[in-house]
């Protein structure tokens, strides 16, 4: 349905929310100012007569289901002007019986309204975070649902926890303390006791000692206010004016903390905002190294002043696509921190990665005609990969390295079975699983070997061949299909259920995929699923998530199709991947149609 003409005419009242309580008949028993003045004098009407009434048994199904729990319903509804605009509407029992009907609530939204202010007000909130990231100064807030007592701070519109305490227990801690003077105590049980009322305009100083910010001596002189909902008390928020001593304590908190050119934490403090972090966390993190790849061919060919530019946009797409999650440091150069705290598993720390690097080729790369940016990336898991900083850095670092030698544009999550043993501060080529794919150099005395291999031995070669390119280009598994219906004919790897006869070819549609080369790509199988659905089920089967494959003519007829194959796991290919590839697919097709179907 196109809600367009439900949009709210220019003169009226834009209302994004509501909430009503109806009783029986249908009528508006209270509602909150927003409600009423939706309504308007329209108020007085049971609230069914308001519905639109090609949308009202909707309405009417959804409250006859509210004995199953909570219904959602998008409806149009008549406002003030007597016109109607399309809400979105929570419908929820209250538990209150009002002669003999259970009442239930109506919270609503206008759709339209919040999808339009939704990035007016995102937009509001980094501006006034940005401009309270530029004062010195910690901000609290107690919650009287969760009994919690969080301090914080912002820096570059990101949200730095400082302390995080249940009330009650702190208030235990302090007083069984024996290092705090009395006086101390007597200053924390004002602040408790004024937490607990919700007093509001409260105003105090308080040792900073007491929330394992700084040592003895230093205080916070602070001012709280209260916030309401629905008339009652929700949460006390506050500020904490800390002395100028409390720099010195925290380092990561201080104005000297910034790097100057992109305002990013700098090596200093992020190494020991991300230290503290780790050595006091009992959930999972990543620690993330970011490499601008190719900076220096930026800054000689585009001037040191653009790239510098880059790396303001870079920081700012990290932070931006971060948000609350994590926080991102300047470790030198073209190279950027992040450890991320908040995600719920591997998967949302992919699809976090894949925005970065999608939207840092996206805004950079409208500069100048054929200019991209990309980013290299290696990342260590705690507590899995390391229970320090500097485990997890290593790892982290190593995974970079091999990010960059795997060709660039891509991320590397470490994995011991892939790339074994990382040895801290040390480095050991050995050590890493892909072994001299980190060496142009022996990559390419290795290629040359191949070659030789198949050109001196032939087919006898072709086994020992394939398992040395599996091993070298990080493959799952290889088959070469060969003859005229294509059978499986030479093979390594462990295939689920294996294609014995490549009949794939026979589909014209298949083969329009393969390029001028006769070479076709895939990085991501899901991308045939709707227009090659009998394609995407035979490699869906097998596992193949992504493959290179090679074909050889003979006498103008397909006789050796050679595929290089994924198994469930992303895996970039680098423009030399590819290009190493075709050359030994295309010699492996030369070799068998010489030695079997050319005879």
């Amino acid at each position: 349905m196109n809600i367009t003409k439900y949009k709210s005419a220019k003169e009226e009242k834009e209302i994004f929310f509501g909430k009503a309580s109806i009783i029986d008949k249908f009528v508006v028993g209270n509602a909150d100012e927003y409600f009423y003045q939706y309504l308007g004098k329209n108020s007085c009407f049971a609230f069914t007569e308001l519905v639109h009434k090609d949308d009202l048994q909707s309405f009417l199904d959804a409250v006859e289901k509210l004995e199953k729990g909570t219904q959602s319903i998008i409806a149009r509804v008549k406002c003030y002007s007597g016109r109607y605009r399309c809400l979105c509407m929570t419908l929820a029992y209250n538990g209150r019986i009002i002669d003999g009907y259970k009442s239930f609530d109506i919270n609503f939204s206008d759709t339209i309204s919040i999808q339009e202010n939704y990035i007016k007000y995102l937009r509001l909130t980094n501006k006034y975070r940005k401009l309270i990231s530029l004062i010195t100064t910690l901000y609290f807030e107690y919650d009287f649902g969760t009994n919690q007592l969080i301090i914080y701070k912002y820096n570059n519109a990101k949200c730095i926890l400082v302390f995080n305490s249940n009330l009650d227990s702190l208030r235990e801690e302090v007083i069984s303390s024996d290092n705090l003077p009395s006086s101390v105590k007597k200053q924390f049980e004002v602040f408790y006791d004024n937490m607990r009322k919700g007093t509001d305009q409260f105003e105090a100083n308080i040792s900073a000692e007491i929330f394992q910010i700084a040592k003895e001596g230093i205080f916070l002189k602070l001012k709280s206010t209260v916030i309401f909902r629905e008339d009652s008390k929700e949460m006390v928020v506050g500020v904490m004016k800390p002395s100028e001593d409390l720099d010195k304590e925290v380092y990561y908190l201080s104005e000297a903390a910034r790097d100057v050119g992109t305002g990013l934490l700098n090596k200093r403090a992020i190494s020991e905002y991300a230290i503290e972090k780790i050595n006091n966390s009992d959930k999972c993190l990543y620690l993330i190294m970011v490499d601008v790849d190719d900076f220096k061919k930026i800054n000689d060919t585009y001037g040191h002043m653009f790239g510098d530019e880059v790396l303001t946009k870079v920081s700012e797409i990290i932070i931006s696509v971060l948000a609350s999650r994590g926080t991102v440091g300047r470790f030198g150069g073209d190279e950027f921190l992040v450890l991320i705290e908040d995600v719920s598993g591997e998967s949302d720390l992919r699809r976090i990665l894949k925005t970065i690097n999608k939207h840092i080729q996206w805004e950079c790369g409208n500069a100048f005609d054929n200019f991209k940016v990309t980013t290299s990336m290696g990342i260590a898991k705690f507590p899995v990969d390391g229970s320090t900083y500097e485990e997890l850095f290593d790892k982290a670092d190593k995974s970079l390295y091999i990010a960059k030698a795997k060709g660039k544009n891509r991320y590397i999550i470490y994995d011991k079975l892939k790339h074994g043993t990382v040895e801290t501060n040390t480095y050991n080529s050995n050590s890493i699983g892909i072994n001299d794919i980190l060496n142009n150099e022996n990559r390419a005395a290795t290629i040359s070997n191949i070659i030789l291999n198949l050109f001196a031995k032939g087919i006898d070669a072709i086994i020992p061949s394939i398992a040395v390119i599996q091993e070298y280009f990080d493959v799952d598994g290889i088959t070469v299909y060969v003859g005229d219906i294509l059978n499986r004919t030479y093979y390594i790897g462990e295939y689920v259920e294996p294609i014995e006869q490549f009949h794939l070819f026979e589909n014209e549609n298949y083969r329009k995929l393969f390029n001028a080369n006769n070479v076709y790509v895939e990085t991501n199988i899901h991308r045939i699923e709707r227009d090659y659905a009998e394609i995407y089920e035979a490699y869906m089967k097998q596992g193949i998530a992504e493959f290179i494959q090679c074909v050889t003519y003979f006498k103008d007829s397909p006789q050796v199709v050679v595929s290089f194959d994924v198994f469930n796991r992303p895996r970039k290919w680098s423009d030399k991947d590819i290009d190493f590839l075709t050359i030994l697919g295309k010699l492996v097709g030369d070799v068998v149609i010489k030695n079997i179907l050319n005879k």
